[in-house]
This record gives structure tokens, C-alpha cells and sequence, in this order.
């Protein structure tokens, strides 16, 4: 029954809000993204300052994270305040709306940089980095066959470590 249900979700991003945090209600623009995600493996988004953004970064966070085999996420901004404040509290608040059952079945951990469903295994993460031009290295070692990377305010990310990212994360249509 659950891998049906994964299957399910994993080409429904829309299905899996109401499923496992009962959001039905998107704006236009963030049904777009969510019908487009499984089938596109580069999105970018741009909006205005308080239109969701933050909200939908943390759902496909959490979607990602359920949805794939030993997946890993890289959720980077330009600032600390950036990723703790706004994108890293809205995972802290999407998982205070999580159901009970789907709670208790992932188990999911979220600590000052890490989000993880501890009832998997350790291998499965999201990370929250803010990566330097001089250090790049911090995020080109997320080496899986499941990668999702988010870049808030990408356009504030200095080109070298957009152009690391990018590198480090395989060009393929997803299935």
C-alpha cells in the first residue's frame, strides 16, 4: 500500500499536500511549479516578497524527501538569516501542519541545519548551507541519484557557487 502511495505522490506534488499536510488551496503560479515539478528537473521562480515562495520551498523539501529513494537536498541562500529565518522556519512550520500518521511514519528530525526522516535512515537529508565563493566544496558533495537543489534568492548567490551547484548535479529528465 505505501509504495503505491509514494508512486502515487511522486508524480502528484498536489496530492501529496493534501494527503500529508491537508493544503489544498495554491495559488495559480505555485500549482504550475508543483504540476511541473515531477517532470522538469530545472525551475526557477520569480516573484515578489511574500507571495509563498519560502512555503513552497519547504513542500517540495519535505515532498522530495518522501517521495524518493535515499534522496538529498540542498536548500542554500545568501545569508544565514535568509535560510534560518525565512525558508528554514517555514520547514519548521509546514512540519507542525504534517498529519499525525505521516508524522509518525517518517519521523522527521529538523535541527539548525539538517531535516531527516529519522524513521528511514541517515542517508536521506536536507541540508541548509550558505556556501562561500572561496569555499565551494560545501556544496559539491551532495552525490546522489536523487538530488534536489534550492536556492533562495539565487539571483544574490555569487556565480561561482551557482556554477559549482550546477555542476555537481546531473542533467537527466526525470522519470
Amino acid at each position: 500500500m505505501l509504495p503505491e502511495l509514494i508512486a502515487a505522490w511522486r508524480r502528484n506534488p498536489l496530492a501529496y499536500a493534501y494527503s500529508v499536510f491537508g493544503i489544498s488551496e495554491f495559488d495559480d503560479w505555485q500549482k504550475t511549479i508543483l504540476n511541473e515539478f515531477p517532470i522538469q528537473n530545472r525551475i526557477a521562480v520569480k516573484s515578489g516578497r511574500g507571495v509563498g515562495k519560502s512555503f513552497l520551498q519547504a513542500l517540495l523539501t519535505f515532498y522530495f524527501l518522501s517521495t524518493r529513494p535515499r534522496p538529498k537536498v540542498l536548500v542554500t541562500a545568501s545569508t544565514e538569516s535568509q535560510l534560518d529565518d525565512v525558508v528554514w522556519a517555514e520547514c519548521r512550520r509546514l512540519l507542525g501542519m504534517m498529519k499525525p500518521e505521516f508524522r509518525k511514519l517518517y519521523d522527521f528530525q529538523i535541527t539548525g541545519d539538517k531535516i531527516f526522516p529519522a524513521a528511514l535512515n541517515r542517508e536521506s537529508f536536507a541540508s541548509a548551507k550558505v556556501p562561500r565563493p572561496d569555499r565551494v566544496e560545501s556544496v559539491q558533495g551532495f552525490r546522489s541519484d536523487e538530488t534536489l537543489i534550492i536556492a533562495d534568492e539565487a539571483s544574490s548567490l555569487d556565480p561561482v557557487v551557482f556554477q559549482a551547484m550546477l555542476e555537481r548535479l546531473p542533467y537527466r529528465d526525470w522519470e
